[in-house]
């Protein structure tokens, strides 16, 4: 959670004082409490009405208090992008996987994370990328008819930042007749089993999407070709891939999470063969910021933004 940027040390106590006060009026902003409070003994109580309604999708052994927290906050600077955005023009999202893999490929070209942003954000569905530690990977949030989607993975793979992306996708085509709706999850496909219905639909959906909408086809096809050898399964998921024109890593990583379903593990080999020849936060960062329009912010909430997407932590 990012509510100042870092400072130098030795500040004079004016320039501290000033620092301060700043934090204390973003907090308030943020989570609706007092100024005067922060500087008080008082217990503080801050808003979580903007999570009213909210599924969250977390382990057990989640932090909540902390997850609630990010979520208010995240939330916070989705309503931010919402209003950045609102010359996007909204539109329908597909039922059909096969039609997003296709459509990638026919307008946006390879099918990466890059063209896959730029498709979603072309829904008119703008696309928050954090990068804090801790609360939650992702969340999608629809005010007043417009969706927003939030993306917090910390790790390098695009294959799965694209996976994230197009599971919150699906949600975010659920009950359209709905005016708002909200769900904060962690995702993870090494953790998968027992899903609820809406949630293992959501997976399903989004390994589709970047499988051509036919990813037990092409697992079965891995599986006849690797003859029941794990150690020829690696070669094999980089071959069938390319001949597919499907994503590696993301075929390699359902086939994983397929085998820990069977009782084995073949995790590390899928994990070997993850892209991550870019900075996926960096690069949805960067669409983000090419596709807002900030001016449309006070100075207090566009420095909040700012602070949230900036480099460095």
């Amino acid at each position: 959670m990012r509510i100042l940027p870092k400072h130098k040390d030795n500040l004079s106590d004016a320039v501290g004082n000033a620092i301060v006060l700043q934090g204390a009026a973003r907090l308030e902003r943020i989570f609706n409490v007092p100024t005067c409070l922060l500087f008080s003994d008082a217990t503080l109580n801050y808003r979580t009405s903007s999570l009213a309604g909210t599924r969250f999708k977390l382990p057990k052994n989640t932090d909540q208090k902390w997850a609630n927290a990010y979520a208010v906050y995240a939330h916070y600077l989705a309503l931010l992008v919402l209003q950045c955005s609102e010359h996007l023009t909204s539109r329908k999202i597909p039922d059909e996987p096969k039609d997003i893999f296709d459509a990638i490929h026919q307008s946006y070209g390879e099918f990466n994370l890059h063209n896959c942003l730029e498709y979603v954000w072309d829904l008119g569905i703008p696309v928050l990328p954090l990068n804090d530690a801790g609360g939650f990977h992702a969340a999608c949030w629809r005010v007043a008819g417009r969706n927003v989607i939030v993306l917090k993975q910390m790790t390098a793979s695009t294959g799965k930042w694209i996976i994230d992306l197009f599971h919150e996708l699906r949600h975010a085509s659920e009950s359209p007749e709905d005016q708002s709706f909200s769900i904060v999850e962690e995702l993870d496909l090494e953790a998968t089993h027992n899903l609820s219905d809406d949630e293992a639909s959501a997976t399903d959906f989004s390994v589709n999407v970047a499988l051509a909408g036919i990813a037990d086809e092409i697992a079965e096809e891995c599986a006849k070709q690797a003859k029941g050898r794990l150690q020829a399964l690696k070669s094999v998921v980089s071959k069938v891939a390319k001949q597919r024109n499907v994503r590696v890593d993301v075929l390699a990583n359902y086939l994983a999470h397929r085998l820990s379903e069977e009782g084995q593990n073949w995790w590390g080999a899928a994990q070997n063969l993850q892209e991550e020849g870019v900075d996926p936060w960096r690069e949805a960062r960067d669409i983000l910021i090419s596709r807002i329009d900030t001016s449309r912010l006070n100075s207090i909430d566009a420095d909040l933004l700012h602070l949230a997407i900036a480099d460095g932590g």
